[in-house]
Parts: structure tokens; C-alpha cells; sequence
């Protein structure tokens, strides 16, 4: 076989990708609007409940289109699974489960909660943690399991879902690559008990820096917002902090961004599907090669309001 770099044919001829993020002159609006408005961020208690404030409507789309009910946007993905974890409860001494294959925030997250990372082993298929590798790591200290989405490839979190209840520990989903995903009709993140997704400029879902939890549990998000805000006591209306703490607020800036983004998501998801099954067609045509193994569980979400996508065809979004 002749490789390309030696002048030998191109595997994939064809060029795929674009220039990333895409915008246009609705982003300029949006940040023109907030520019003009004055509120810039949080500027007390009450101003993150005013239905103007674009980080309220933002969190409650991107929940919405997320199949959950609550949405709390933070700085970074990264600090969301972390906040995630703190209201769960995990603590010194308690073990994670989490996929060996991922990024580095999937485990330095545990390691920041003073809990341990038990790395186990993925399926070679999907490159998704292995279910039966979850349930042979679990001891009388896992607290919780962290599957992580890889590529926006959604873990196998129906029998993920079925582990956690029968040991009575929490499953996190790790989304920061998978808005837009779906999996046996659910979006990516809707079968855990929280869920936390990046939405830096590299990701589908492109707004600059930043992350949101979602979760179809309020005790779980107002945890994460207390958390969130300097250790407020949960569930409080005025600032009292009560235990060590941060602050990890997004701003009315990218939450603009975000809004305008949810009008595209499902056209990029449809394309990342089309690309990624370009991608295994080829790379299934060389000799000792294989593409990812797709699920006919795993599809691309239904579209927004506002989106123009009708797609509903099966695939890695």
C-alpha cells in the first residue's frame, strides 16, 4: 500500500470541515442589545431570576432542548462537572468511576473534590466506557459514575442508568462534546441524574468559553448554584456564604451568544453526523482499519424552535 505522504491516493479526498465558530450578523445584534442594556452579569440576587436577562433564557433553552428541566450555565465545562460532583455530596475518601479514555477534566474533577478516579476500560466499538467494566470497578466507596460522551459519541447510558439504580449511586454525564446527540431517543445527558457541557469555542456547540449543568432535579441545581456563588445557603434570597466556595457565573455576553447558537445546533449536528459517517466509510476501506461502530440507538435531537433542520436520521451527532 502506498500512503498518501508518500504520493500514494488519498484515503478521504474530499475536505471536510469549516471555518469555526460560524456567526453572523445575529450574534452582533444580540451583544449590541446587551451592550445597550446595561446588564452585563449578575448585578445582584434578584437579577438572575428577570425573565430579560439573556443568561436565564439562555439556561432555559439550552435545558429545554436538553430534555431537562433545569439549566445552570458556569464558567467552563470543566467547573461544571466539578460543581456537579459537589452537589451530589461526593467527598474525601469516595471513589468515581470514569472512562481510562478521555479528557483530563473528566478525572481532575473527582481529584478537585478530594475523591479518588477509578479509571476502567472503554469499549473498543464506541470508545465509550464499558458498562461491564462500571460494574466489575464498583466497591462499597463508588459514589458515582462519570460517562463521558466521547466525540459527541453517547456512552450506552440506558444500561449505565440501570447500574447506578441497582447500586444506589449517581451517573454524571460528561456531555462537553456531544450537544445535539441523542441516544434511544433522549438527548445526550437526560438519562443521568446531572449532566455538564462544555461550550468553548472548540465544541459543536461553539460560544467561547463556558459550561452549563442540567438536570431534571432542582435540589441537584440549586446545590450547584450555591456552589456556584460563593456557598450561599441553598434555596436562600439574600447573599449569606456558608461554606467555601467560588464563583463560576457565565455573563449576559455569552449567554447572548448561546441563544443565537441554539438556532443553529441541530444543522451542525447534522453535519458532524454526515462527517463522521463519511469518515468510517473511509477509513473502513483500509486495509487494518476500522471506523467507530454507531449504534442505531444513537441519533441526532429533534430540532428547536427556530431551527430550520428537519433531520431525524440515525447517527453520531
Amino acid at each position: 500500500m502506498n500512503l498518501a505522504i508518500n504520493g500514494g491516493t488519498k484515503a478521504i479526498p474530499n475536505p471536510i470541515g469549516s471555518a469555526w465558530p460560524i456567526w453572523d450578523d445575529t450574534e452582533k445584534t444580540a451583544l449590541i442589545d446587551v451592550l445597550e442594556s446595561g446588564r452585563w452579569g449578575m448585578a445582584g440576587w434578584d437579577f438572575h431570576r428577570l425573565p430579560e436577562s439573556k443568561l436565564v433564557q439562555f439556561e432555559q433553552a439550552f435545558a429545554r432542548y436538553h430534555d431537562q428541566e433545569y439549566g445552570l450555565a458556569v464558567s467552563t465545562g470543566t467547573v461544571a462537572l466539578e460543581a456537579a460532583l459537589v452537589a451530589l455530596g461526593v467527598e474525601v475518601g469516595d471513589e468515581v468511576i470514569v472512562p481510562a479514555a478521555t479528557y483530563i477534566a473528566s478525572a481532575a474533577c473527582v481529584a478537585r473534590v478530594n475523591a479518588i478516579p477509578i479509571l476502567v476500560d472503554i469499549d473498543p466499538a464506541t470508545y465509550t466506557i464499558s458498562p461491564a467494566a462500571v460494574e466489575a470497578a464498583i466497591t462499597s466507596r463508588t459514589v458515582a459514575i462519570i460517562a463521558v460522551d466521547l466525540g459527541g459519541m453517547p456512552a450506552d447510558t440506558e444500561v449505565l442508568r440501570q447500574i447506578a439504580d441497582r447500586h444506589g449511586i449517581a451517573l454524571v454525564s460528561d456531555c462537553s462534546h456531544a450537544q445535539g446527540s441523542a441516544f434511544k431517543g433522549k438527548k445526550a445527558g437526560a438519562w443521568a441524574d446531572i449532566s455538564a457541557y462544555s461550550i468553548m469555542s472548540a465544541k459543536t456547540f461553539a460560544v467561547g468559553e463556558g459550561g452549563v449543568i442540567c438536570s431534571n432535579d432542582a435540589d441537584l441545581i440549586e446545590r450547584c448554584k450555591s456552589y456556584q456563588h460563593m456557598g450561599r445557603t441553598p434555596g436562600a434570597v439574600s447573599p449569606d456564604h456558608v461554606y467555601p466556595a467560588t464563583t463560576i457565573r457565565l455573563s449576559e455576553w455569552e449567554a447572548a451568544i448561546g441563544l443565537c447558537a441554539l438556532t443553529r445546533i441541530e444543522d451542525q449536528a447534522q453535519q458532524r453526523n454526515h462527517n463522521v459517517r463519511y469518515l468510517g466509510r473511509q477509513m473502513d476501506e483500509m486495509p487494518g482499519v476500522k471506523g467507530l461502530d454507531i449504534p442505531n440507538e444513537v441519533g441526532v435531537g429533534t430540532p428547536i424552535v427556530g431551527t430550520s433542520s428537519s433531520f431525524r436520521t440515525s447517527g453520531m451527532a
